[in-house]
């Protein structure tokens, strides 16, 4: 049979607000679960940015489910109107403070620990050729490097304008993995870190020199970092071990 034309076809097809009020009236009338019915509603606003949320598909819910509902619309509302802006950009920022809002601010993670010998930047850097070992009997100087998400900038302004401040604090202690006991640590060092725009990415380094008083053995090297603004913590530990070998050392 010949296909039928496209006049035919489109001349059947609802136009965009009726289409729009079919799907609400459908999810009003679903069978699903409350919370699926008021999210599927809420995620309908990317196509229409500038209609507010129908109060009837709330009910239902308990005080925290519509909280997270109206929030959840905000967010689909705004990238709705800024998709539709003609420009093609959106506004990561304002879209990262919707998301903080809807989920929450996220907890300070630190996502990469590493023993260096060299740092030149972010994600640029050098390990120890033998890895986490190392001879007993000698101090050993090493660069702690952490790579850091969730942390939390704090909006300031100066003679200059706007400026984003991260403030951490870190501490660095060594533990005996025989008996758990610490046999070393490093004072505490505050970090502050000013930047005309929001950090993407965030790294630490600090030197450290382990004394060479140190026994034979299997030790771990524990990083704990504090995000001072965001009120939140994370610690890593970093496998070391102290050899009187040096051919251990070496790989041989």
């Amino acid at each position: 049979a010949p296909a039928p034309a496209l006049g035919a076809i489109t001349d059947d097809v609802p136009d965009r607000a009726t289409l729009l009020r079919n799907l609400r009236e459908a999810l009003r009338t679903s069978d699903d679960p409350a919370m699926a019915r008021a999210i599927a509603a809420a995620g309908l606003s990317l196509t229409d940015p500038s209609r507010s949320l129908d109060p009837a598909v709330l009910t239902g819910l308990d005080a925290r489910q519509r909280d997270l509902v109206i929030r959840y619309h905000k967010l689909i509302v705004n990238l709705g109107q800024q998709m539709t802006k003609g420009d093609g950009e959106v506004n990561a920022e304002a879209v990262s403070r919707l998301l903080d809002g809807l989920v929450g601010p996220q907890p300070l993670k630190i996502s990469t620990a590493e023993l260096c010998r060299r740092v030149k930047g972010f994600g640029v850097y050098d390990t120890f050729d033998h890895g986490s070992r190392f001879m007993a009997g000698r101090n050993q100087r090493m660069i702690v490097y952490l790579e850091i998400d969730n942390f939390h900038s704090a909006k300031t302004v100066d003679a200059q304008g706007d400026l984003y401040q991260v403030k951490l604090e870190q501490e660095i202690r060594l533990y005996s993995e025989a008996d758990g006991f610490e046999v070393w640590r490093q004072a505490p060092v505050r970090i502050v870190d000013e930047s005309r725009n929001i950090r993407r990415d965030f790294f630490v380094v600090q030197l450290i020199e382990l004394p060479g008083r140190l026994g034979v053995g299997r030790f771990r090297l524990k990083v704990r970092v504090t995000d001072t603004q965001g009120k939140s913590i994370d610690e890593v530990s970093v496998p070391i071990e102290i050899v009187a070998d040096q051919a251990v050392v070496q790989g041989k």
